[in-house]
């Protein structure tokens, strides 16, 4: 919480004026069978002060994207969405928000003990099956830590996700309501308005969930190819040194890392990595920073 809040300085989001909603749009679907690291992305804005986005989506998706093709980082194989990237992203930069990234080790295994677990969140858990549970809690933890930093009193707070596997039908979708309600209620300074839950199916049509969810989606993947790579090759970025990127990185992840490293944009991006840092009980928390030079990382 302190290491993003330092990451978050005055001016730009979340300081200054406020709108009344509050979008968290999660996605955690950039990883792939043979990753080390499972991503986690959550794109957090005020969607009342970000009304030019949404014309200019309106526009990208009448001239460029037509139909209901969805922008996503595995799908980047496909000649039309590979021409889109590039408008998309340029769209991206002018989002008044915060991206943030996490890239946790599959090494680690479970980080939430289930004999930590209050009866009223066990019950709730009753709604997944258990091998979903130690996924479900990253979620709603990091999420919740995101809302709390991000978020101002009396706010309303939608909280999208993009997985049908956390809310798969109507039963899923009131306990993660619940189970996100009672998270946030242990993390937030202040008091927010009204809480709502919901997925991409909530889109209204426009498809602006779903290109929203998709900037979460695009930077997940590429942190998850990028981290992974790096650690293969023994090349973990240690503090003041720079590192270069592997060579081994694909042309959509190079491209998407160069836009996660720009810094004179309104949308604000962050990238993290947690792991064990080499000692089997131990969780250790690395701010990336990406400078603006092609091909290379530091520890920020």
């Amino acid at each position: 919480s302190e290491l993003i809040a330092k990451q978050l300085p005055a001016p730009g989001f979340p300081h200054g004026g406020r709108g009344q909603t509050l979008f968290s749009l999660a996605d955690f679907s950039g990883g792939h069978a043979g990753a080390l690291f499972n991503p986690y992305a959550f794109l957090a804005l005020d969607i009342d002060r970000n009304q030019h986005w949404l014309q200019q989506q309106r526009q990208f998706r009448s001239t460029v994207l037509r139909g209901l093709r969805r922008l996503s980082f595995k799908a980047l194989n496909d000649k039309l969405r590979r021409q889109a990237l590039i408008p998309f992203l340029a769209m991206a930069n002018g989002i008044n928000g915060t991206l943030v990234v996490f890239a946790i080790a599959k090494e680690m295994g479970g980080v939430f003990q289930t004999g930590q677990r209050d009866d009223a969140t066990s019950e709730l858990l009753t709604a997944w099956k258990p091998g979903v549970h130690e996924h479900l809690m990253r979620i709603v933890h990091l999420g919740a830590l995101i809302g709390g930093l991000t978020s101002s009193p009396g706010q309303d707070l939608y909280w999208i996700a993009d997985q049908d596997e956390i809310a798969s039908n109507e039963a899923q979708l009131r306990a993660l309501t619940n189970l996100v309600a009672r998270v946030l209620n242990n993390v937030l300074p202040h008091d927010l308005r009204h809480l709502r839950v919901g997925t991409t199916w909530s889109d209204d049509g426009s498809l602006a969930l779903e290109d929203l969810t998709a900037i979460s989606d695009l930077a997940a993947g590429a942190a998850c190819e990028a981290v992974t790579e790096i650690v293969r090759q023994g090349t973990f970025p240690v503090r003041g040194v720079v590192t270069r990127l592997p060579a081994t990185l694909t042309r959509k992840t190079e491209l998407l890392l160069t836009w996660l490293a720009q810094r004179d944009q309104p949308l604000r991006r962050m990238l993290f990595v947690i792991d064990s840092g080499g000692n089997p009980t131990g969780i250790r928390l690395t701010s990336l920073g990406l400078p603006t030079l092609p091909n290379i990382l530091q520890r920020a």
